[in-house]
């Protein structure tokens, strides 16, 4: 015997089941709770984006050399919540005015920093899709050799070898060249007779993307007070990118390298080789077994805590 039909045509027992649409079971999913605390998946998300957002600031103040500063502000933000968990009004207040200022003088003392995090952000290499500009073996070898034969001459130099972050905003002048890397070119633009010998050569992928080049100095005077200029330049541009930088003395014949704020003199030229290649191995060397980084590796302290400041903020602050 059939079942009865509805008005819709449909059998009376299929239409009494009550289905959900879509929307509507993606709904109870996200807001599903995990526990007594009210977790659900949207709070997870909303934990993890904003403990994303905290790891980026953390590191911007690290690119900075201001770390200091971050702790100072942790420090003042963990009374703000506490002040406002105990209902004291007039400090509350206070506050709400003091980071209002904060605010308009972390935008005007950090404005550099904060170019670069947006240009980190907007950097399409750090994703597994995008073409990123690799550097052969072949061309690796040849900017060791050049280096070492510029020093022997005592032939000044400034090789830039760019990380994960662009320098095109910390870099002035320069001409353009787009040749690709050889052992005569590099000889032929560092010659003293040449116009751009004092400047220094941008290298990108296997190609010399510029010459001529003027880097910003050094900040910390301390440290290159045994240098030259060419020394200060190459350590100016470490102190604010993640570039290495070649540079060669041509007073004393000796090659220094620039990296993470640091510049060190390489006597041994199978330490200045190794030095090279774990660099570009870990940019830029072409990957033969497909590997892509396209999220930070390391830093495992500054995820922790940003992901421990994001809980405590959303316990503390979510109602």
């Amino acid at each position: 015997m059939k079942a009865p039909l509805s008005k819709s045509g449909i059998p009376e027992t299929v239409s009494e089941v009550r289905i959900l649409p879509l929307p509507k079971i993606c709904y109870n999913i996200f807001m599903f709770e995990f526990g007594s605390f009210g977790v659900n998946v949207l709070a997870i998300i909303d934990i993890l984006v904003v403990a994303v957002l905290v790891y980026a600031v953390i590191l911007l103040f690290e690119k900075a050399r201001s770390l200091f500063l971050f702790n100072g502000i942790a420090i003042l933000f963990l009374i703000y919540i506490s002040a406002r968990y105990l209902n004291l009004y007039l400090t509350t207040t206070l506050f709400n005015v003091l980071f209002s200022f904060m605010t308009i003088i972390f935008v005007v003392v950090f404005q550099r920093e904060l170019r670069r995090f947006f240009e980190w952000l907007s950097a399409w290499n750090r994703f597994p899709y995008a073409k990123r500009e690799m550097i052969s073996e072949i061309v690796s070898n040849e900017i060791i050799h050049t280096s070492n034969e510029l020093a022997s001459a005592k032939t000044g130099a400034l090789i830039v070898l760019p990380g994960d972050e662009a320098v095109e905003s910390l870099i002035e002048n320069g001409i353009f060249l787009g040749g690709k890397v050889s052992k005569e070119i590099l000889l032929s633009i560092f010659d003293t007779s040449s116009p751009g010998h004092d400047g220094a050569v941008i290298i990108t992928g296997d190609r010399i993307r510029m010459f001529g080049v003027h880097l910003p100095l050094a900040r910390k005077a301390e440290a290159t007070k045994n240098f030259g200029t060419r020394h200060r330049a190459a350590l100016g541009l470490a102190e604010r990118s993640d570039a290495l930088i070649i540079a060669v003395s041509e007073e004393k014949g000796t090659i220094s390298l620039a990296e993470n704020g640091e510049i060190k003199v390489i006597s041994d030229e199978n330490e200045f080789a190794f030095k090279i290649h774990d660099f570009l191995r870990t940019h830029l060397l072409e990957e033969t077994e497909g590997k892509t980084k396209w999220l930070p590796q390391g830093n495992i302290r500054e995820k922790i805590a940003a992901l421990a400041i994001a809980v405590l903020l959303w316990f503390v602050l979510v109602p």
